[in-house]
């Protein structure tokens, strides 16, 4: 209880990170007493798997591009100028990338 801060366990994930190949046989103990354990957590928008991998966040990634390439087509076939949808374009799927 340093600095008058606690930790709230009931908001708190603990992931386990194993090697490429290795399986986890035994289970350690949860190092915070409440917590509960994830394969993935997400740090500052990033999404990390167990495995330190990089999968599931590119796919999440490509995914919000996708539906955001959809979005366009929609707002170009109902009529959108050309400059308009190339702002809507670098203000959505551009920002998203970076």
């Amino acid at each position: 209880m340093k600095n008058n801060l606690c930790l709230n366990p009931n908001k708190t994930r603990e992931p386990i990170v194993v090697r490429k190949g290795q399986k986890s046989i035994i289970s350690p103990s949860l190092i915070i007493p409440g917590t509960s354990r994830v394969s993935s957590i997400r740090v500052l928008g990033v999404t990390v798997s167990s495995d330190l991998g990089m999968e599931q966040h590119l796919d999440e990634v490509l995914a919000t591009c996708a539906s955001s390439t959809y979005a366009l087509r929609v707002l170009r076939s109902h009529g959108l100028p050309p400059f308009a949808t190339h702002k809507v374009a670098r203000m959505t799927t551009v920002s998203s990338l970076m």
